[in-house]
């Protein structure tokens, strides 16, 4: 073999070879997304929404089949007790047990409070795709507990169902778990700050089992979710996301 024929075939052989740091922003997005819900899920935890005045706890049961299928039920307290929330495809509803009736949540309320709390109905449903929905892009290194990490920023598509003007996570290198997430509005100011703590093992890989949400500009305001158990890769099929078992607690 000539020189410059070997030189030619080691170069191609160099440029074919795609170590991990060579991924583009949206496959790391696409993994940690993938490693938080997996296929199929179905995770109990609480949540506690905390105010200068006052503090309110939430316990809660929520399954999911890949994006598009989700139902939420509220166990606790007694007076929320069998309220749910259930995300088909594009479409979500609660259910409200006090008066009996099915409602459709809008397009244009996906951004309002979920159940009082610092969290959104889109972030609880996740109405909008991080993956579909969003451009990424590296912005930096960084570490987050001794973890070398990625700082993302996703900018929303053309015609997404996505209000913020941009949002940046922070993706750890070598298991692909999200830390963090700042959401940003459309003038560019920072609005809410989600840190993702407490990384141990649950359901068979490593999760962060405390999420705080926390709005920048509203002293005293915070909304903690503590995960108690997951399972990944249960038996769900579509037909288990229905108006019915809404009605009723699994």
């Amino acid at each position: 073999m000539s020189k410059s024929k070997y030189t030619q075939l080691l170069l191609i052989a160099v440029l074919s070879f795609k170590p991990l740091h060579s991924m583009d922003a949206t496959e790391v997005v696409r993994r940690a997304d993938l490693h938080l819900r997996g296929e199929t899920s179905c995770t109990e935890l609480t949540m506690r929404i905390e105010r200068p005045d006052w503090t309110r706890e939430l316990s809660l049961r929520a399954y999911s089949l890949a994006r598009d299928y989700s139902l939420i039920y509220v166990l606790a307290p007694a007076r929320d007790r069998g309220t749910s929330f259930l995300k088909r495809e594009n479409e979500v509803w609660q259910w409200l047990p006090d008066i009996q009736r099915v409602v459709k949540i809008p397009p244009s309320m996906m951004m309002q409070s979920w159940m009082g709390s610092d969290f959104t109905n889109d972030d609880l449903v996740r109405d909008a795709s991080v993956v579909n929905d969003y451009s990424h892009s590296f912005l930096s290194d960084t570490t987050v507990d001794d973890q070398e990490a990625w700082r993302i920023e996703m900018v929303p598509l053309p015609h997404a169902p996505v209000v913020w003007e941009r949002v940046i996570v922070t993706i750890t290198k070598d298991n692909f778990i999200q830390r963090r997430s700042e959401f940003y509005d459309e003038g560019g100011e920072l609005v809410n700050i989600l840190t993702m703590k407490n990384v141990r093992e649950m359901g068979g890989r490593m999760l962060p089992t405390r999420w705080e949400m926390v709005p920048v500009d509203e002293e005293g305001h915070r909304t903690v979710m503590e995960y108690q158990s997951v399972e990944f890769d249960i038996p769900l099929d579509e037909g288990f996301f229905s108006q019915q078992n809404m009605r009723r607690i699994q």
